[in-house]
C-alpha cells in the first residue's frame, strides 16, 4: 500500500546517491572480500584478543599523512565525526560481511540522515583533506576487528566503536556511536530487514531523526514511527491510511511533532 509520504522525493534520492558513491569508493579499497565469513569472525576475535566483557579494547589508529590535521577537525565538528564513524563502520562491514555491505547506506537514506554534510562542512573542497580522510578510513577499516569494541583514533580524535552493535542500533547510533542498547522501536528486526522496509520510509518521512528536539520526545516519536509503520502495512485505501497517520502524529504534543 502506498501513502503520500511513501514516494522517493528528490532530496531522499540525492542522499542515497551521495552515500552510495562514497561507499563505492571505500568498498573498492576496504580489502579483499574472498575470506570466508567464519575466517573473518576468527580474525576479528583474534584482533580483539578475546570476546569476554573484561577484554582489553583494541586500539586502531590511522597511520599516514594528514591525521594531525584531521584530528582537531573531528573533535570540533560532531557531524564530521559522525560521518567518519559511519564510513569506518560501513567499510568494516564490507570487509567482514560483504553480503550486507550496503545495508547501512540504505538505512541512512531511508532515515534521511544528514550524510556527508559534516564532511563537506569540515573540509569543503580541500582535495588533500578528502584524500587524507579516505586513507584514514581505509587504514582503520582494514585493521579493525569484525566484532567487539575497538578505539578508533585519527590524530587526537578517539571514538569507541562496536560495528555489530552500531549496525544493530542504526540509524539512531549515527548520532550516538557509543550506544550499546538497540532501540525498542526496532522490535528485534535486523538492519537488513529494516533497511528495505517500504513502510520505514513513510515513518521516517513524517517523524525524522535529524531535527534536534527535547529528550522527552525521543520515546514518543519512536512509538509514533512504530504506529505509522503499522498503519502503512494495513490493507486499505491510501487516503484512509494517510488520514490515520496524520491523526497518529497529531495526537503527539506539538513540540514533539
Amino acid at each position: 500500500m502506498k501513502v503520500p509520504w511513501a514516494g522517493r522525493p528528490r532530496a531522499w534520492m540525492l542522499v542515497a546517491g551521495i552515500v552510495t558513491a562514497a561507499l563505492v569508493a571505500l568498498l573498492s579499497i576496504a580489502g579483499p572480500p574472498d575470506i570466508p565469513p567464519a575466517r573473518r569472525q576468527a580474525v576479528g576475535k583474534t584482533a580483539s584478543a578475546t570476546t569476554n566483557a573484561t577484554a582489553r579494547v583494541v586500539a586502531v589508529s590511522a597511520q599516514g599523512s594528514g591525521t594531525d590535521r584531521l584530528g582537531p577537525l573531528l573533535r570540533a565538528n560532531e557531524a564530521f565525526a559522525q560521518d567518519t564513524v559511519f564510513l569506518v563502520a560501513a567499510s568494516v562491514r564490507a570487509r567482514c560481511d560483504p553480503a550486507h555491505a550496503h545495508d547501512l547506506a540504505a538505512m541512512a537514506a531511508q532515515a534521511r540522515l544528514p550524510m556527508l554534510a559534516g564532511v563537506t562542512e569540515a573540509i569543503g573542497e580541500q582535495t588533500d583533506m578528502r584524500d587524507y580522510l579516505l586513507a584514514a578510513v581505509r587504514d582503520i577499516a582494514q585493521r579493525a576487528p569484525c566484532s567487539g569494541p575497538f578505539d578508533m583514533s585519527v590524530g587526537d580524535f578517539v571514538q569507541r566503536v562496536d560495528v555489530v552493535r552500531y549496525a544493530a542500533a542504526f540509524p539512531d547510533s549515527y548520532f550516538d556511536p557509543a550506544m550499546t542498547a538497540t532501540p525498542q522501536e526496532f522490535a528485534g528486526r535486523s538492519l537488513a530487514d529494516r533497511a528495505h522496509d517500504e513502510c520505514g520510509k513513510v515513518a521516517y518521512a513524517v517523524l525524522p531523526l535529524d531535527a534536534p528536539r527535547a529528550w522527552q520526545c525521543a520515546g514518543l516519536r519512536a512509538q509514533g514511527r512504530t504506529r505509522v509503520r503499522a498503519l502503512c502495512q494495513q490493507i486499505g485505501e491510501a487516503d484512509t491510511a494517510a488520514v490515520q497517520i496524520r491523526e497518529a502524529v497529531g495526537r503527539m504534543p506539538p513540540t514533539c511533532q
